[in-house]
């Protein structure tokens, strides 16, 4: 008795789930959008690869030396990322300066 109730709880909760899911009749058509399953194999064999074949498969090689690659590729990042941040505060200061000079043409507008 047990055993159906559960069944039966546990398809009324996957009956739930169904209705809350809303399809989109665009995207059904797309590359692994028609359903779940290709999605949650692709997970499935990317944890299996992750957890199991890759520390077996890596367990008796020696591991890269790399590590002056490692640091100019730090290099490049922060100075990359630098230059970005240097990029967005100038457009920034620019941005800031025209709504100053929109609020004096404002003013000047209203008091001549």
């Amino acid at each position: 008795m047990a055993q159906i109730q559960r069944q039966n709880w546990v398809q009324e909760k996957m009956d739930l789930l169904k209705d809350e899911f809303v399809r989109d009749d665009v995207v059904d058509g797309w590359f692994l959008m028609s359903s779940f399953r290709p999605i949650f194999f692709i997970i499935v064999a990317y944890l299996l690869f992750i957890l199991k074949l890759g520390p077996k498969i890596m367990e008796k090689r020696k591991p890269l030396r790399i590590k002056k690659l490692l640091i100019a590729y730090d290099l490049f990042q922060v100075f990359f990322n630098g230059w970005i941040v240097w990029l967005v505060l100038t457009g920034v200061w620019y941005f800031f300066m025209s709504k100053l000079a929109d609020l004096l043409d404002t003013v000047r507008a209203q008091y001549p």
